[in-house]
């Protein structure tokens, strides 16, 4: 074998070497979990997508029987604000803090706290 042979086949050895270890490290940072799929992640999205879209949906039914007969704006204005903001404090929790908080509601009945009895802090 000559010299230069030799030494193709060396440098081909240790870059085998390194792609195997590349390929060892790769699979245990995924195992670790700090290396996720596209897919799941597309599917994670997908459904936060659709959680946020099936809560903003929901507000206008939620209130309509509320603002019903309020005359003065500022009334209106604290309603829909408390409202926005609980709503955007729901999205903020991982889904399923969301749903245990759900299910340690007293009163599934959808109704709101009036506005000037409601203490919420603004998420965006």
């Amino acid at each position: 074998m000559s010299k230069e042979t030799h030494e193709a086949y060396e440098q081909a050895k240790t870059e085998l070497a390194y792609a195997q270890t590349d390929k060892i490290r790769f699979k245990l940072a995924q195992e670790q979990g700090q290396y996720v799929l596209k897919e799941d992640v597309e599917k994670a999205h997908a459904e936060e997508v659709v959680r946020v879209r099936t809560k903003l949906l929901a507000v206008p039914a939620r209130l309509t029987p509320q603002v019903t007969g309020l005359t003065n704006p500022a009334q209106v204005y604290l309603l829909l604000s408390s409202v926005i903001d609980e709503v955007l404090n729901e999205l903020a929790l991982p889904e399923k803090q969301e749903e245990q908080d759900e299910q340690d509601e007293p009163d599934d009945t959808g109704a709101v706290p009036s506005a000037a009895d409601t203490y919420s802090e603004r998420v965006g």
